[in-house]
């Protein structure tokens, strides 16, 4: 596969077809060592194209994991907000990147952000089902009685039904930087851990309500198979290896 030099360039940076001309131009931008011009053709297996002396490494996707803070909504502009692409470093940012999955602007937690249209639909297919974990915390204490209500599935209003959900007690956490919890035994408890399949809007949010309780923390901390960093600051994000890609698909539970 061969790309034009400013054609690759672009699509592993971010930056315009303009703004990748100029560098060309003013050789900050070379191929194998070397001043080019932007027609040239690379072809990315074999050639070294560096952009201010910084070396390019060719992925024709990328699939980010971001630990979202509160504040910052699951979009790729706002007027008003920070977004989840905000908080990109710039190595991580391209055209085409959005978050494959949304949390609401109060829910912290693992978001997946990506250039790949077709593995996004997959993970987020209804059909398929991936699970989600997240870590909450509820103002009113829960108890059995709502764990077994998300085993059997919960109506949560507007004609909406939801599939059986795993809750879990765990022991009271710090949601800023807890990326799993320790399950303990208990009568009653406010800090949880639910498991779901699906993403109706607000989801957990319901569930809870419908049991009469409001959600004072929620923090997702598992899409699929793949865990959240806990060695990932909230705020922060990393690319995922190979490894971890087969590892968001793990928790795929096609009908």
């Amino acid at each position: 596969m061969q790309l034009r030099l400013d054609r690759l360039v672009c699509s592993q940076t971010g930056m315009s077809r303009r703004e990748a001309k100029e560098l060309i131009r003013k050789r900050e931008i070379l191929l194998n060592g070397k001043p080019c011009t932007a027609e040239e053709k690379v072809d990315p297996q074999v050639d070294t194209v560096s952009v201010k002396g910084e070396t390019i490494f060719y992925r024709q996707y990328l699939y980010v994991m971001l630990n979202k803070p509160k504040g910052v909504v699951s979009a790729t502009e706002d007027e008003v907000h920070r977004t989840v692409l905000d908080l990109l470093p710039e190595p991580l940012k391209r055209k085409g990147m959005f978050p494959a999955g949304r949390l609401d602007k109060d829910t912290r937690g693992f978001v997946l952000l990506t250039d790949d249209g077709a593995f996004a639909h997959d993970i987020l297919s209804p059909r398929n089902h991936v699970e989600k974990t997240y870590l909450l915390q509820t103002d009113i204490p829960m108890d059995a009685s709502d764990v077994e209500a998300f085993a059997q599935g919960i109506a949560i209003g507007g004609g909406d039904v939801c599939m059986p959900a795993m809750l879990r007690a765990v022991a009271p956490l710090d949601f800023r930087t807890a990326c799993q919890g320790v399950y303990v035994r208990a009568g009653s408890f406010c800090y949880g851990e639910i498991t779901i399949r699906e993403g109706m809007y607000h989801q957990i949010r319901r569930m809870l309500q419908m049991r009469g309780k409001r959600v004072i923390e929620l923090k997702r901390v598992k899409i699929g198979g793949l865990q959240l960093l806990g060695s990932l600051p909230e705020g922060q994000a990393r690319m995922l290896t190979q490894e971890e890609i087969a590892q968001l698909r793990a928790g795929k539970q096609s009908d």
